[in-house]
C-alpha cells in the first residue's frame, strides 16, 4: 500500500508538471507538485528499505545496508541522472531543429533571431522536459499497474473476506471446513482400533 501511494504521488507530480509547464509557471504553482514528490519519495524510501531489510539477521542487515546505500546514492543517481541529461540534450536539439522550421529568412533578420534566441532556447528546454515527463508518465502507469497487482509478501486473495461478510461463509471456507471434518473423522477412525 505504501509503495503504491508513493508511486501514485510521484505520478501525480509528473502529471501536474507535464500539463502546467509553461514559461509563466510561478513559484506558487510549485507547492502541490513538490508536496506530492516529497510524499512519494518518503513513502518509497521507507517502504523499500522496510521490504529490503525485513526478516534479516543483524549481520546480513549490515551487509545489505551497505549495498543498498551504494546502489541508492551512487549507482542509481549516477545512471539515471546521466540518462535524464542525455535525453534532455537530445530532445532539446530536436526541438530547436523543429522550431527552426518556423523561422523564415525573409521575415526574421539575423539581429531579430539573436534577440529572440533566449525565448527559442527556453521553449526548446520546455519541449524537451515535457517529452521526458511524458515518457515518465507512460512508464509510471506500467509500474503502477505492476505495484497494484503485486502482493509484496502479503496474503493473497483477501477479497474473500467480503464474501463471508455478505453471504455468510464463502465457498472456499465451506470446502476447508468439510475437509477438516473429513480429516478429523479419518483420524478418529484410525485412532479407534489402535486404542
Amino acid at each position: 500500500m505504501y509503495i503504491f501511494s508513493g508511486f501514485a504521488g510521484m505520478m501525480g507530480y509528473a502529471i501536474i508538471m507535464y500539463f502546467s509547464m509553461v514559461l509563466e509557471f510561478s513559484y506558487d504553482n510549485w507547492y502541490l507538485p513538490m508536496f506530492l514528490k516529497g510524499y512519494g519519495m518518503c513513502s518509497l524510501f521507507i517502504s523499500v528499505w522496510f521490504y529490503t531489510l525485513d526478516k534479516l539477521e543483524m549481520d546480513e542487515m549490515l551487509a545489505a545496508i551497505g549495498l543498498v546505500l551504494v546502489w541508492r546514492t551512487f549507482l542509481a543517481v549516477g545512471i539515471f541522472s546521466t540518462l535524464y541529461s542525455w535525453f534532455q540534450y537530445r530532445f532539446q536539439v530536436t526541438a530547436i531543429g523543429d522550431l527552426a522550421v518556423y523561422m523564415d529568412g525573409m521575415t526574421v533578420s539575423p539581429q531579430n533571431v539573436a534577440a529572440n534566441m533566449k525565448a527559442i532556447q527556453l521553449n526548446a528546454v520546455i519541449i524537451a522536459t515535457k517529452k521526458i515527463f511524458g515518457y515518465i508518465i507512460l512508464a509510471g502507469f506500467g509500474v503502477l499497474f505492476y505495484v497494484a497487482t503485486h502482493h509484496f509478501g502479503a496474503k493473497r486473495f483477501q477479497y474473500f473476506r467480503f464474501v463471508r461478510v455478505l453471504g455468510g461463509k464463502s465457498v472456499i471456507a465451506r470446502r476447508r471446513l468439510r475437509e477438516r471434518k473429513k480429516l478429523l473423522e479419518e483420524i478418529k477412525d484410525a485412532a479407534g482400533p489402535a486404542v
